[in-house]
């Protein structure tokens, strides 16, 4: 089958060479170390094989490349860029110890069809190519030194994934209107989330972890979290931490009926839990812990009817654990621990027979009574709660 070529000057003569798409992958496997790759990553690669049967490697009808992933050392020469038909690539490169000028070539900015992108350099210098170029782009994975700020996407994206870099988040990112999903997780976060957060009316994911894995090790950003996130129809899933050091949580809340799950931690949360939250019948996972919410856990948690996991360790709760809380028969996991709790542990937790297939029950860290429902001691689980 006769592919489509790319045409290049070469030469002080300026003459031309046509590359295939052969020729390019054959390419990429000379610049990116493809003789050091996993036999399971090279498999008929520059052999005579059509190049639909080269290891990941996948072609359309007319046998141009639309897919290609690589993982190797080395660098990606500019000539991927005449892959004119792909819409799918992934490349990871390990360079430690490997010297490379540029591991990602400019020339991506040209792969004009491409939908989904994942760039990943590890050991070498990175530098970001121009990605707002890439006007079909639908989803993107980034994985970032930590000293390369974060770049300028693309206005079609609608799933943006970076790990590492740093810096602010740019406020180009507040107007991507097709985004359901953005996910940041770093150690350099500048300046928490903006309210203009709340412009992202299809997202359905918003994850921004400041952590990057080193709990306890970074110093959550100076910020406010804003009150905005709580007003966004659409969300599903919401997970923040040490992405602010002030914040509370409002009531609009309650009006969020397509979350899912939230987690809130290390945010310096302060006020009361709304009893809104009970109108949030569909939520599965309500975690907001090692904040500084005060107040007593309101009875209203009860209703809602989906909970598999309440964490709310690490506040400043008072008052005695709701017997309403009883009536959460899907609760696997309940965290209680390190908040001022006093009074009885409500025997209508044991109708929660599900408790302990999560991964915590834990009442300690507070002044409650020593007492334990038989009830509870009784649940098949019992032997790793903790009091």
């Amino acid at each position: 089958m006769l592919l489509p070529v790319m045409t290049l000057m070469t030469g002080c003569g300026g003459g031309t060479k046509n590359l295939s798409d052969r020729d390019i992958l054959s390419l990429i496997y000379q610049k990116a170390g493809g003789d050091s790759w996993e036999d399971k990553d090279k498999e008929n690669w520059n052999s005579e094989e059509d190049l639909g049967k080269w290891k990941n490697v996948k072609v359309n009808e007319e046998g141009r490349v639309t897919e290609l992933t690589v993982r190797g050392a080395g660098e990606i020469p500019a000539e991927i860029s005449g892959l004119t038909e792909l819409k799918n690539l992934s490349i990871v490169l390990k360079n430690k110890g490997v010297q490379v000028t540029e591991a990602i070539p400019a020339s991506i900015a040209n792969l004009a069809n491409l939908e989904t992108l994942r760039l990943s350099v590890n050991g070498s210098p990175m530098k970001v190519p121009d990605l707002k170029a890439l006007k079909a782009l639908k989803t993107l994975y980034l994985f970032l030194p930590d000293e390369v700020q974060f770049p300028e996407v693309p206005e079609s994206l609608e799933s943006l994934d970076i790990s590492g870099g740093c810096g602010t988040i740019p406020e180009s990112y507040y107007d991507l209107s097709n985004l359901k999903r953005i996910s940041i997780t770093t150690s350099g976060l500048k300046g928490g989330i903006d309210p203009k957060v709340a412009n992202l009316k299809n997202l359905e994911h918003l994850q921004v972890d400041q952590t990057a894995g080193l709990i306890g090790s970074v110093d959550a950003a100076e910020a406010v979290l804003p009150a905005e996130i709580f007003s966004m129809d659409n969300l599903k899933r919401i997970f923040l931490r040490k992405v602010s050091t002030s914040g509370v949580i409002p009531a609009t809340i309650g009006e969020m009926k397509n979350l899912q799950s939230i987690t809130i931690a290390s945010c310096g949360l302060t006020g009361e839990i709304p009893k809104e939250v009970g109108n949030l019948t569909g939520l599965k996972e309500f975690k907001i812990y090692n904040n500084a919410l005060t107040g007593t856990i309101p009875a209203e948690i009860g209703e809602m009817s989906s909970l598999k996991e309440l964490w709310l360790q690490g506040n400043q709760l008072t008052g005695t654990i709701p017997a309403a809380l009883g009536n959460l028969a899907n609760l696997e996991g309940l965290q209680l621990a390190k908040n001022q709790l006093t009074g009885k542990i409500p025997a209508e937790l044991a109708n929660c027979t599900k408790l302990g297939k999560g991964p915590f029950v834990d009442f300690s860290g507070n002044q409650l009574d020593a007492s334990i429902p038989a009830g509870l001691k009784a649940l098949e689980k019992f032997s790793k709660f903790k009091f």
